[in-house]
C-alpha cells in the first residue's frame, strides 16, 4: 500500500462517511418519488408542486454529497496511488482490511438504490401521464356538460329537465 497509514484510513473513513450521507441522500429522493407516486395516484394533483419540490431539494442535497464524496474519492485515490477518477471497486484493491468490504457494500447499496429510484421515476411517469388524461377526459365531460347548457343559460339541460 502507497502513502501514509495514519492518513489513508483518516481519508477512507472521511469517504466511508461521505458515502453514507449520499446513501441517505438517494434514499430520501427515492422516498419522494414514493411520495409523488402515492400523491398521483391517489389524485391529490394539488400536492404534486410541494412534492416535486421536496424532491427537487432532495437532489440538491444528494449533489453536495456527491461533490463532497467526488473530492474525497480522489484524494484517497492519490494516497493508494491511483488514478483521481479511480472506482470503488479499483481503491478497495488497493485498501486495507477492513476498507475493501465497507467499500464495495457502499458501492452495492449505492448502485441497488439507484435501479430502486430508475424503477420509481418509471412508475412515476406512468402514474403521472394516467393522472393527465383521467384529468384531460374529466375536464372535456365538463366541458361537453357545459355546452348543453339551456338556452337562458340556466345550467345544463339535464339538470333542467330533472328539476
Amino acid at each position: 500500500m502507497i502513502g501514509n497509514s495514519a492518513e489513508l484510513s483518516a481519508s477512507l473513513s472521511s469517504l466511508c462517511s461521505l458515502l453514507w450521507q449520499e446513501r441517505a441522500s438517494l434514499e430520501r429522493i427515492l422516498f419522494k418519488l414514493v411520495e409523488e407516486q402515492l400523491i398521483a395516484g391517489a389524485g391529490q394533483v394539488r400536492f404534486l408542486q410541494l412534492a416535486d419540490e421536496e424532491l427537487r431539494d432532495a437532489a440538491g442535497s444528494l449533489r453536495e454529497h456527491e461533490v463532497l464524496r467526488a473530492a474525497e474519492t480522489q484524494m484517497v485515490a492519490r494516497l493508494v496511488d491511483l488514478p483521481p477518477h479511480a472506482s470503488l471497486a479499483q481503491i478497495a484493491e488497493r485498501a486495507h482490511e477492513p476498507w475493501p468490504a465497507i467499500l464495495l457494500e457502499h458501492r452495492d447499496a449505492l448502485r441497488g438504490l439507484l435501479a430502486e429510484i430508475e424503477t420509481a421515476a418509471q412508475a412515476n411517469q406512468q402514474v403521472l401521464l394516467a393522472g393527465a388524461e383521467a384529468a384531460r377526459t374529466a375536464l372535456e365531460q365538463v366541458g361537453s356538460s357545459l355546452a348543453t347548457d339551456d338556452a337562458h343559460g340556466s345550467g345544463p339541460a339535464l339538470l333542467d329537465r330533472q328539476v
